[in-house]
């Protein structure tokens, strides 16, 4: 089963809760579509917790502000939310920070990893004395 279809049979069954969880590629980008998002009953809870592009969000938005869907989200189609974007403060939509991968390791592997290609990128690597890798 395509995942067009795995989408379609998902949305068949009226869910209540509708979370899609695939990573964006080709192949998913605007793979929720706003044929989609239409056919949500009212009152169903979107989750985006993946990358925001798999949805067509301008239907997303469009369903939440007419309170026909609450959304819990921690990633957004512009990004970081403007203050004044009209989902901010709703009542049905719920925002959680966008964490992933931030830990204290995390962050260590990353200035590693920026160290590294700052090094390979300069001509001069020992006067710069960043990161282990230099």
């Amino acid at each position: 089963m395509t995942s067009k279809a795995r989408i379609t049979a998902a949305l068949d069954g009226q869910p209540t809760d509708y979370v899609p969880l695939v990573p964006l590629n080709d192949s998913t980008k605007g793979l929720v579509t706003a044929k989609h998002i239409q056919s949500l009953p009212k009152g169903c809870l979107v989750v985006l917790v993946t990358r925001v592009k798999i949805c067509d969000v301008d239907a997303i938005r469009e369903r939440v502000l007419a309170d026909e869907l609450a959304l819990a989200a921690d990633v957004w189609d512009v990004e970081p939310l403007p203050l004044d974007d009209p989902l901010l403060g709703r009542h049905n939509v719920v925002h959680t920070p966008h964490i992933a991968g931030r830990t204290m390791d995390a962050n260590r592997e990353w200035v590693e990893m920026f160290s590294t290609s700052l090094c390979l990128v300069t001509s001069y690597p020992k006067m710069l004395k960043v990161g282990p890798n230099c």
